[in-house]
């Protein structure tokens, strides 16, 4: 399970020059013109940004799912499946289901009697009732006492077993078609086989599925349940709590694993075997449709779906807490899609994992996720790397809608490698936060070496150093109404803090893009990359912080800026830059990449820039001004035009 190139955002000091203003520079005046004779034009053309004063997009998360509930937010009202107390801690058979008010017993509630009230009218019945007397016949009358009193091969379709209130030891050899039913999942306990004996519940033979209803699997020394090439099974009120090695495995083409109201906790890895203990594993060309699941505290990866023609669905359901596996404490991935695997997810919490929220890898690998929270997921324990809300990357493809992405430590979201493809519709990335202990990371979004993406109503905010990152040439970003806001510096040195980092031969083309509350750079494009933005606002880019005793050199504040690479914009407005409104240069040769050196190109086409310190500083010789007045209104800066030597930001990574 890799995790592929991630951008580095460790950023060294390097003092550049400090800033000077210009005496003898050109002056663009507030009409538009120059001391060159050239004629602006007009009073610069409004943004049409319908959403501008609302701070962000119209993201689409509300009408919530049954059951959510709607947490306002600073700019989207978002939605939780759990009441603002959370989940709550429930007792033996019992489960908070997303969705739901509170605990409830997992399948059927526990009845009055021995066994189940709702046993099927037609077809054979063999009870069984723990403890009972020797030598009984399987009647209600005179009940096995024991699993291996059951003759598990002549249990054919249409027969159920019916097993009472108590602990079993043994497994559930089951044939097609069989079915077995406990009293409750409270209070039908299977504890397994010392024997040497690969799962549990396992079905022997092709045929209709064989179902298994209202009882508890625990600490069993082997796998919970296994179903195979061509077989089916149906777990429906089952509990599967401290098995070694996996909670349920489908593997096989024709396999086909039905879930609804399971929880799968605390797998344990095999000593002396392998190092993990994942919650499901579903592969090489199984089925698997799931709905009302908790998969919570496993080791390795909660849910893991791989290969090609494997196909998997999860509705209603939680994936969290993942455990590193042992003894080398890597991953604890939440749900791993890979290897040409299709899965789709609907109404999931995927939360306090470790290294990967969702990952989705390997070419032909594609995930569809609507109504999808995925927070607090933590570094990978081993080096205190990654922290990723979802990863996708090395040729696989995401489609998301509904989506919040929060609270994860180092990136919310990261979409990498050529022939990776992403779609973003109704999105929230904010909140991410720095690596506990290191103080570095927090960002909001990376598409990078090659990736594509289309984001349509995203807001990405309350993030660190980066809100978005585009780098690698080949990546290319389409932003349709998009928000990025409130970022916040580094934790570890008070640097960064930048709303918008194209670089390094990347492209970006939007409609309707609003970046406020940066600090440094609002929207950067350096080293070889293109920005080609329609409607576009700026506000209130902020320098980096002074420190206690020292301003740094290399503060910035500047609202566009174009380094060795091409910007261009049309209808925008830019307000309140602590140092330029709009900034040209080549880049600081200290830095440069000589594959990606480009003259610098800035367009400005029909807007304002008002209220900052400088509307245009041009540090590239004879630049041709015309480009920077074509419609363009400047209005209440400190100086229209600085052609003064001023710092020169450099990508993130360096």
């Amino acid at each position: 399970m890799s995790s592929g190139p991630v951008i580095s955002t460790v950023v060294a000091v390097f003092a550049l020059v400090a800033f000077a203003c210009g005496s003898d520079a050109p002056v663009i005046t507030d009409s538009g013109t120059t001391d060159t004779g050239t004629d602006g034009g007009g009073t610069g053309t409004p943004v049409d940004i319908p959403w501008l004063a609302a701070g962000a997009p119209p993201v689409g998360l509300t009408p919530c799912p049954d059951g959510w509930r709607e947490v306002p937010g600073a700019y989207v009202t978002e939605c939780d499946p759990y009441p603002e107390s959370g989940p709550e801690a429930c007792g033996a058979g019992e489960a908070h289901f997303p969705g739901e008010p509170g605990c409830r017993p997992v399948g059927a509630a526990c009845p009055a009697g021995d066994y189940a009230t709702d046993l099927p009218s037609t077809g054979e019945i063999i009870y069984v009732k723990a403890g009972a007397d020797p030598g009984g016949d399987g009647s209600l009358a005179s009940p096995y006492g024991a699993l291996s009193e059951v003759a598990w091969l002549s249990v054919t379709s249409g027969t159920t077993v019916a097993l009472g209130k108590g602990t079993y030891a043994g497994t559930l050899p089951l044939r097609a078609g069989a079915r077995v039913v406990g009293a409750c999942a409270r209070e039908t306990i299977v504890s397994g086989s010392d024997a040497p004996v690969l799962a549990v519940i396992s079905v022997v033979n092709a045929g209709g599925p064989a179902v298994v209803q209202n009882l508890t699997i625990a600490d069993a020394p082997q796998i919970g349940a296994v179903v195979t090439t061509g077989r089916g099974l149906t777990l429906d009120g089952v509990i599967i709590e401290g098995p070694r090695g996996a909670g349920v495995v489908a593997t096989g083409s024709g396999t086909v694993l039905s879930l609804d109201e399971v929880v799968v906790h605390g797998v344990l890895a095999v000593a002396g075997v392998n190092s993990e203990g994942r919650g499901v594993r579903v592969d090489t060309g199984a089925h698997l449709d799931a709905a009302r699941v908790i998969i919570s505290a496993n080791r390795d990866a909660g849910l893991f779906v791989s290969d090609g023609g494997t196909v998997a669905s999860l509705t209603d359901s939680v994936i969290r807490d993942t455990l590193p596996r042992q003894p080398d404490g890597r991953f604890g991935v939440g749900l791993g899609v890979l290897d040409g695997a299709q899965f789709e997810a609907s109404r999931l919490l995927v939360s306090g994992n470790r290294r990967t929220g969702i990952l989705v890898e390997q070419s032909s690998t594609a995930v569809t996720l609507n109504d999808v929270v995925v927070r607090d997921t933590l570094p990978q324990e081993s080096d205190r790397s990654a922290g990723f809300g979802i990863l996708v990357h090395a040729g696989a493809h995401l489609d998301g809608s509904r989506v919040v992405v929060s609270e994860n430590h180092d990136f919310g979201v990261v979409i990498g490698e050529s022939g990776t493809t992403s779609a973003l519709t109704d999105a929230v990335i904010r909140g991410n936060r720095a690596v506990p202990g290191s103080g570095l990371g927090g960002n909001g979004l990376a598409v990078q070496s090659g990736a594509v993406l289309d984001a349509t109503r995203l807001l990405v905010s309350d993030n660190r150093e980066t809100g978005v990152t585009f780098d690698g040439r080949g990546t290319v970003v389409t932003f349709t109404d998009v928000a990025v806001r409130d970022m916040l510096p580094r934790m570890a040195d008070g640097q960064l803090g930048r709303g918008v980092q194209v670089q390094r031969g990347a492209r970006l083309e939007g409609d309707r893009i609003v970046v406020a509350g940066a600090t440094q750079v609002g929207l950067m494009a350096v080293g070889g990359a293109t920005v080609d933005v329609r409607d576009y606002s700026s506000v209130d880019v902020s320098p980096t912080p002074c420190g206690s005793t020292t301003c740094p050199e290399d503060a910035y504040g500047y609202a566009a800026a174009a380094i060795s690479a091409t910007i261009r914009l049309e209808q925008f407005q830019i307000r309140n830059a602590a140092t330029c409104g709009v900034f040209v240069a080549p880049v600081d040769p200290f830095y440069a990449e000589p594959e990606f050196e480009v003259p610098p190109s800035l367009d400005l086409v029909s807007g304002v820039i008002f209220e900052s310190e400088i509307g245009a500083c041009v540090q590239v010789p004879e630049y041709d001004f015309s480009r920077l007045t074509n419609d363009v209104h400047y209005s209440a800066n400190g100086t229209n035009l600085d052609t003064t030597m001023l710092p020169v930001p450099r990508p993130v990574g360096e």
